[in-house]
């Protein structure tokens, strides 16, 4: 089956003077006479995954003036182009038979695609990744049937706290601005999205110096070949904006109780969130396992026993609090920042939620806790470096992501003069390397605001009784974290 594409390709005069770099014996990068780049890792595979990334999110769109609009590009992928009609997009996917999406995030928007590994399909599926990038029509139904679509979704995610609360973190952490930018369009945008303004969002973003193709499962040239077919004619007169600085300001924001369906019952969340290292810090890898050493817990599981049950969440909160029902860390890298979160709930009940601020702050000034009872060991750190490493694993067998993460390293490196690209093989070693003394240094500098660039104040959100929890500023100060 790999037979097809792994032949040798005759190099032509044209493949000569495009600039290509080996990364590591595996992954290589071209880049095109018009600054379109091109990258493939060539570990073989029974599948193929392709993309093609925009190196431009969420955060992007300060400089551009109006939010929501990455949100309602990306749910305009694959419909109608100049050649033919949604319809028969659809059809083509169908026939190739593969897996397709755009997703986005506050730095990049991702068209990807999985089909079977042979060359016929790989050329068609990365054809129509081509059309609905480059010739989209975007007719004033499809604009309209799409915000539609954004308005449900905003409705959905803010009826679950777990999905609301860390997008209005980041607006009050980065006070609304470039990492603080919604992911979702915000309802005061949406009526005033049209077709003239995603044209001008595409016509700043999509041009071929901001746009990066992968391929995995494909030998370099081949995925050159194709890069060069169908985005080598591409050329832009715009100057695509930078993405600005991330300034982390703190603030604090509360939400009302959602409604409330079926047998769902009425929880109070608190999230306390803090700048975090940023993805070029060499402190990187001993944050993560400080998120995984503190770990997620709930007080129901659907999956049974056997998750999270050694992690600080589940032992030292949940086990010792029967009232609370949810406790988590969560932990945003992005190339100039960071965010590290940590959120808890419980039942309504007046007392109850008064504790919450404190049972939070205690958790987190027990990571960087020099000596103690409940300060950190070697054996707990050691155990959340290897839940680490298979999570890590685990995600890396998925081909999307494993592009993804590829992407995302490449946009580090070439930000960076002098940085060493670093392969996926190499994450297991350097998380290895993480010791306890990294962890509670990472841990207090994170904590008490010395981490970035920012103000260094912490971040509050809640959803439900913010006037039962109380002053959580005042808690916040009593622990000494925050600045």
């Amino acid at each position: 089956m790999l037979r097809g594409i792994s032949r040798p390709l005759k190099h032509s005069t044209a493949f000569r003077r495009f600039a290509s770099t080996h990364l590591t014996d595996r992954i290589q990068i071209t880049t095109l006479a018009n600054g379109f780049r091109v990258f493939s890792d060539s570990t073989p595979g029974f599948f193929s995954c392709l993309g093609v990334f925009v190196n431009s999110g969420s955060r992007s769109e300060t400089a551009f003036g109006s939010t929501g609009l990455t949100h309602i590009n990306s749910r305009l992928a694959y419909k109608s182009t100049e050649s033919q009609s949604t319809q028969q997009m659809l059809e083509k996917l169908r026939q190739v038979g593969g897996i397709y999406d755009c997703v986005y995030d506050r730095e990049y928007v991702a068209y990807n695609a999985s089909v079977m590994n042979n060359p016929a399909d790989i050329e068609q599926m990365f054809g129509l990744l081509s059309d609905t990038i480059r010739n989209p029509q975007i007719t004033d139904a499809e604009v309209e049937e799409v915000k539609g679509i954004a308005d449900y979704e905003l409705q959905t995610v803010s009826l679950n706290p777990e999905q609301i609360l860390p997008e209005v973190s980041f607006i009050a952490a980065y006070n609304g601005q470039t990492l603080g930018a919604p992911l979702l369009c915000p309802p005061e945008s949406l009526h005033g999205v049209d077709r003239a303004t995603i044209m001008a969002y595409r016509e700043l973003f999509f041009t071929p110096h901001n746009l990066i193709a992968g391929f995995s499962g494909v030998e370099h040239d081949v995925a050159v070949k194709l890069a060069e077919k169908y985005f080598g004619d591409m050329t832009s007169e715009v100057q695509t904006p930078s993405k600005g600085v991330a300034r982390y300001t703190g603030g604090s924001i509360s939400l009302p109780t959602p409604q409330l369906y079926g047998r769902d019952e009425e929880k109070t969340f608190l999230r306390l969130s803090f700048e975090s290292v940023p993805a070029s810090s060499d402190e990187l890898y001993a944050a993560a396992v400080l998120q995984s050493l503190i770990g997620q817990a709930r007080s129901f599981s659907a999956g049974g026993p056997g998750k999270g049950l050694y992690s600080r969440a589940m032992r030292d909160v949940l086990n010792g609090n029967g009232y609370m029902d949810f406790f988590s860390a969560d932990g945003f890298v992005f190339s100039d920042s960071g965010l590290f979160s940590v959120t808890a709930a419980c039942l309504p009940h007046p007392k109850i939620m008064a504790q919450l601020p404190s049972i939070i702050c205690e958790q987190i000034s027990n990571t960087f806790m020099a000596r103690g009872v409940k300060a950190l060991t070697r054996t707990e750190v050691e155990r959340a470096k290897n839940q680490l490493k298979s999570h890590v694993m685990i995600a890396l067998e998925n081909k999307p992501i494993q592009l993804e993460e590829c992407f995302k390293r490449i946009v580090q490196f070439d930000s960076e003069a002098g940085r060493k690209f670093v392969a996926d093989a190499d994450y297991c070693h350097m998380i290895e390397n993480v010791t306890m003394e990294d962890v509670k240094s990472v841990a207090e500098k994170i904590f008490t605001g010395k981490a970035g660039k920012g103000s260094g104040k912490v971040t509050v959100a809640i959803q439900g009784d913010a006037e039962a929890v109380g002053d959580v500023g005042t808690v916040v100060k009593k622990y000494g974290l925050g600045n």
